[in-house]
């Protein structure tokens, strides 16, 4: 969900975030973006109602499955929300 701005994508170390020898986090100043990916996660968790959902019924789900649930809330909801639209019309 995060890349370089050159598009490459990598472990954390390539990322610039690097564990340290006593075991803190150091972050090196890498220009980094979204990918596309990214916006769309970012994009679901900033819907209410699918932040709530997945807090109560995924959160102790691996990341995966919150990252794939929050995609099929936010398009169930489009849908809805296009139903809605067409109805009306």
């Amino acid at each position: 969900m995060i890349s370089k701005l050159d598009l490459s994508i990598g472990l954390m170390d390539e990322m610039g975030l690097k564990y340290g020898s006593t075991g803190g986090l150091t972050v090196n100043n890498l220009p980094i973006r979204l990918t596309q990916h990214g916006h769309d996660f970012a994009s679901a968790l900033n819907n209410r109602e699918i932040l709530e959902k997945l807090k109560t019924e995924f959160k102790d789900a691996p990341f995966k499955v919150i990252f794939d649930g929050s995609q099929k809330l936010i398009q169930h909801l489009a849908k809805k929300k296009f139903d809605d639209l067409l109805k009306e019309n």
